[in-house]
């Protein structure tokens, strides 16, 4: 089990990184990383843009499994009739167990395979309130899909 300390983070830049920009700079707050829960297009269709207006060099993190996934986004989004930018490559594998210290948080790392082969969940701990991000593993009553590329309802 790795532990790794962060600040603050951007968790799934799907899209709409301008407004995201503009969330970070009117709260005051720095981003130190970017995670992400799992590599489908509206989840990291944005990452390249936020990337770029975040000046890079940020910690880019991933789960090892989502990587294909991932690097194909711009396939994915021609899939749709879009364009976006191939993202930047992941420099930090999230594996099931890692922890990441945000702040006075500490996010546990949750291998949830299903939705995708490497989707992870964050369990959220010293919050006000139990938290788990979730990516599309949960819906309101059900689960997210399985039946997209490297889905699996068995796993």
């Amino acid at each position: 089990m790795r532990t790794a300390r962060v600040e603050r983070q951007i968790i799934d830049p799907g899209e709409e990184a301008a407004r995201i920009m503009e969330r970070v700079e009117a709260s005051g707050l720095e981003p130190a990383m970017v995670l992400h829960t799992h590599g489908h297009l509206d989840h990291v269709g944005g990452t390249a843009e936020l990337y770029s207006l975040l000046g890079g060099a940020l910690p880019i993190g991933l789960h090892p499994d989502e990587i294909d996934l991932y690097r194909n986004a711009p396939l994915q989004a021609r899939m749709f009739g879009i364009e976006v930018a191939a993202p930047p490559e992941p420099d930090l594998m999230l594996r099931h167990g890692d922890t990441l210290s945000v702040g006075c948080l500490e996010l546990a790392v949750r291998h949830t395979p299903g939705h995708s082969p490497g989707g992870v969940c964050f369990v959220v701990s010293g919050a006000e309130s139990p938290l788990v991000i979730v990516g599309d593993v949960l819906f309101a009553g059900s689960i997210g899909r399985t039946d997209l590329m490297g889905g699996s309802f068995p796993v």
